[in-house]
Order: C-alpha cells, then sequence, then structure tokens
C-alpha cells in the first residue's frame, strides 16, 4: 500500500526544527539589538549569529524589517504573559496595577 503523506512523527520533527531555527533567528536578533542597536541587525550578521546560513534564513525571514517586528511580537508577548501571571497571583486592583507596573519597570506610587 502506497502511503502519500509523510508520517506524524517526521512533521512534528520538522515543525521541531523550524521553532528552533525560529527563536534561534530571534535570539540573535535580541543580541544583536542589545549590542549594536537597530542599525546592527543585518541579515548577514543576523545568520552568523544564529549559526545558520543566509539561505536558510531568507526561507525563514524575507527581510530584516520582518526579523524586528517577530522579535517585536515576541517581546509583547513576553510583557502579556508576565502580566497575566502578576494578575493570577495578586488579589485587589491595586496590588495587581503596582504587580502590573513593576512587571513593566514603571514607577508606581505607595499606597
Amino acid at each position: 500500500m502506497y502511503y502519500s503523506g509523510m508520517p506524524k512523527l517526521w512533521n512534528e520533527t520538522i515543525e521541531t526544527h523550524r521553532d528552533a531555527v525560529r527563536r534561534a533567528v530571534l535570539d540573535a536578533a535580541a543580541r544583536l539589538v542589545a549590542g549594536h542597536g537597530l542599525a546592527g541587525v543585518t541579515m548577514s550578521a543576523v545568520a552568523q549569529n544564529a549559526g545558520i546560513g543566509r539561505a536558510t534564513l531568507y526561507k525563514y525571514f524575507p527581510d530584516v524589517e520582518s526579523i524586528l517586528a517577530a522579535w517585536h511580537e515576541r517581546q509583547i508577548e513576553s510583557h502579556l504573559t508576565e502580566l497575566t501571571r502578576v494578575r493570577d497571583r495578586t488579589e485587589g486592583a491595586w496590588e495587581q496595577a503596582r504587580g502590573g507596573a513593576a512587571g513593566l519597570r514603571v514607577p508606581f506610587p505607595p499606597r
């Protein structure tokens, strides 16, 4: 019997690999921004810092702008996750606001 689809395990392995490469690219972009500012983020620098070839990088992202947009989205998701954690472990609106401000490193007056 001929089976035309890929086995589920294979698909999961490929997806795991793709996620790992994407994380490596975004981590590399973050390091470059921290070390050199936005101007230091080039396709060549990201590929080298992520440990992948430029051709591979272009399979994931067409340009620097799309890398920075994905990195920014990841940062926002991380902040929202932290704010949700603070909200869920804190009782009372005032303490939730204080915890949220601390999570965002925003000065908040004492009560």
